[in-house]
């Protein structure tokens, strides 16, 4: 699918209702038409909007469910008992945007795959063309998901585990997309600052996706270990404007849209009202003309 069909399908509606009913008749054909559209819509990339949630039957998650690619240890073996990593992918996008916690564990073990996170594949996203990401970023993303639908549901212990699960994961030497997942996983969850420490110039999903964060997805309607709430964010990003530690124009860009994009949410000029605190003064203290510079 390129091109403007791609973003055509993209953008197409189907309501909760037929979705079920696709999904729970017994044809492969309705199924695959179910998961086509399911698998098409890519809100993990950018954090571009959070699906509403698919009200499903149990019959209908059953059958969603009994279609996943099996995901064992050996992952990554005979191609026909796995599927594409195409197939795959679409499989772990269309899980994510019903919200079907039943396939968290699926989601968990292709994030976890060795082989996952070095199998390339490449797919046409409606806003940023053809991208080549590695089949296990998605999956990582989606930890997050599933970890912040879980803290939604009260399941703290869930959200807790997505969490330290995503914050232990080693990308180092990895695909680029596989710590850009990392960070939108995180970002998800309510874990707003190693998003936005970890911006880099020339990446523009990555740009996107912290934007995106920021702005729809934070606060978190549950309890965090850092403030989530829009004032507080603000904040933070001036103190790090402010205190010269990121350099790159591209970034600073960023979050400058960021500061302002803030402060007409709330209404206010965004400023950082909190204390300096040099570790080693050179002279008494003054007007406190600063915040705390912190990383």
């Amino acid at each position: 699918m390129h091109g403007s069909w791609a973003r055509t399908f993209y953008e197409s509606e189907i309501d909760d209702d037929v979705l079920t009913q696709l999904l729970e008749r017994p044809d492969d054909h309705s199924i695959e038409e179910a998961l086509g559209y399911m698998g098409a819509i890519d809100f993990l990339l950018t954090a571009a909007g959070r699906p509403e949630g698919l009200t499903l039957s149990v019959g209908a998650r059953r059958r969603l469910l009994s279609r996943l690619p099996y995901v064992g240890e050996e992952f990554g073996g005979e191609s026909e008992l796995f599927g594409t990593p195409e197939d795959m992918l679409r499989h772990v996008l269309a899980v994510s945007y019903a919200g079907l916690r039943g396939a968290s564990e699926f989601v968990a073990a292709v994030a976890g795959s060795p082989v996952a996170a070095t199998t390339p594949v490449r797919y046409v996203h409606s806003g940023h063309g053809v991208l080549e990401v590695v089949l296990s970023a998605h999956a990582v993303t989606a930890v997050g998901w599933f970890g912040r639908l879980a803290a939604e549901g009260q399941d703290q212990r869930a959200m807790r585990e997505a969490q330290a699960w995503l914050q232990r994961l080693d990308t180092g030497g990895g695909h680029p997309s596989l710590e850009r997942a990392r960070l939108v996983g995180l970002g998800l969850l309510g874990v707003w600052r190693p998003l936005l420490l970890g911006l880099i110039p020339g990446d523009p999903v990555l740009h996107e996706a912290a934007a995106n964060v920021v702005l729809d997805w934070l606060p978190a309607p549950y309890p965090t270990d850092t403030p989530t709430d829009h004032a507080s964010v603000a904040r933070w990003i001036g103190q790090r404007l402010a205190s010269g530690r990121e350099t790159d124009p591209e970034v600073r860009e960023v979050l400058s849209s960021l500061v302002t994009a803030l402060g007409q949410r709330l209404g206010s000029y965004v400023h950082d009202p909190m204390p300096s605190t040099p570790s080693t003064p050179l002279m008494p203290p003054t007007t406190d003309l600063g915040g705390r510079n912190e990383r």
